[in-house]
């Protein structure tokens, strides 16, 4: 006995659905990681001034 034409389809639809699902996960952890560079960069302190700071 042969799976035949809907064990293709079955295998195929879940194939399509992961390969969605991976696309999703892989550019969510992308831009995770891209605004976790932003907040660090921002979080650097500021470059010294020529002025010295006042008492």
């Amino acid at each position: 006995v042969t799976p035949g034409v809907l064990g293709f389809l079955v295998v195929f639809v879940l194939a399509v659905i992961t390969w969605l699902l991976m696309r999703n996960l892989t550019a969510r952890l992308r831009r995770m990681r891209f605004r976790e560079e932003q907040r660090l960069a921002t979080e650097v302190e500021p470059p010294p001034s020529d002025v010295p700071p006042s008492r």
